[in-house]
Order: C-alpha cells, then structure tokens, then sequence
C-alpha cells in the first residue's frame, strides 16, 4: 500500500514539473528555452499581435515546423536541423522575416516585426551606439546595453528611414527589441542578423564576462 502511495505521489510530482515547464516555454523569460525562440510585434512596436502564425522553413522553402504565438507575441521552436534557416510570422497583408544559420546547439534569439514590404529596399546599414571594433564587430560585457539604429537605402542610394524590421541574436547572448535595443546577458561570440524582406545584414557580436 506504502509503495502505491509513493508511486502516486512521483507521478504527481512529476506531472506538477512537466506543466511548470510547458508554462516556462509559452511564458518565455530570459533563460533561452528552444533552439529558437522569440516574440512577434506589429509595425507599431506596442502590444504584439496575439495568435499570429509563425514558421520555421528551410533554405529551400521547405516547411520544418509551424506554430502560433501566444498573447504576449511569444513562440518557440525545438529540435530546430542545422544549417540555413527561416523564421516567418505573418497576419493579413502584414509580415515579417529573418533567415540566419543555425549551428550545432546554438541559440537564437528571434523578434519578428510583422509590417508592410517597402519594395525599394535595395540594402541596410546599421550602426552600433557603441565604437565599433576596426572589423566591424561590437564587443559588450555582460548586462550591457546597445542600441543598434537600421536605415534602409533604394537603388539610387537614398536613404528609407523609420524601416520595420526583424532581428535575430544568434548564439544565445541576450536579447533584442524590435527597434535594435539590445541586451547582452551571456558571454561568448555570436552575432545579430537584421531583415527587411529578403535584405538582411550581419553584424558580429561579442560579449566579454563583467569587469574584464
């Protein structure tokens, strides 16, 4: 009798730790929980849209996963292949995109802004708050902020200003706002990926432990 009671309890037990994890992966929070994982906002940057479908493609176009984020904007993809990837969040006539590749237990960040296509987007520049290293790289520490600002240019190098875009912080080291304020959390190197459509830009990061 002792024995069924115990067992009764550990499956209590364990069923109470398996919701509590189901809770964390729709919740999100600042630990990475997902090879990918991220919230989707509307080109106004306020409240995210709720119930927005989101999918996971492969360089080819191929269908990997798809799911639908939560009310707070949040998704999250497990088990993501390595290699070439795709994130896409869409609703109406409204959508957005970042396509980055995924190495071996790496991390991504992800903050899909959903907006209209600006169809003269030829390019992005993108400029760091902080001093650039002579590579073009960032280099933070820990718990640092940076604000990294996105101006798009047409075919005649003009510039767009006020651009909506989507942004993924590979390598797990912090997170990013959709409009570029970002966080670092984790030291190690990885880098940002910043789109517009099919324009994209990459920019290395690296995040040096505190006082360093």
């Amino acid at each position: 009798m002792k024995r069924v009671v115990c067992c009764a309890i550990l499956a209590g037990v364990l069923i109470w730790l398996a919701g509590c994890s189901s809770f964390s992966a729709l919740s999100g929070g600042s630990v990475p929980i997902g090879d990918i994982d991220g919230n989707v906002y509307l080109n106004t940057r306020a409240t995210p849209p709720v119930r927005v479908p989101v999918e996971l493609r492969s360089a080819s176009g191929q269908l990997l996963q798809q799911t639908t984020s939560n009310a707070e904007g949040y998704f999250v993809f497990l088990d993501v292949p390595t290699g070439m990837v795709e994130v896409i969040a869409g609703q109406d006539a409204l959508s957005g995109q970042v396509r980055f590749n995924r190495n071996p237990n790496e991390h991504a960040r992800l903050a899909l802004t959903i907006a209209e296509v600006n169809p003269n987007v030829v390019k992005l520049n993108v400029h760091s708050a902080k001093p650039e290293d002579p590579d073009g790289s960032v280099s933070l520490e820990e718990d640092e902020n940076d604000l990294f600002t996105v101006e798009g240019e047409d075919a005649d190098s003009q510039a767009i200003p006020d651009l909506p875009v989507s942004w993924a912080v590979i390598g797990g080291l912090g997170d990013i706002a959709p409009d570029g304020q970002f966080q670092a959390k984790y030291a190690g190197d990885g880098g940002l990926v910043v789109q517009h459509d099919g324009v994209s830009k990459h920019i290395q990061l690296h995040v040096k432990p505190k006082d360093q």
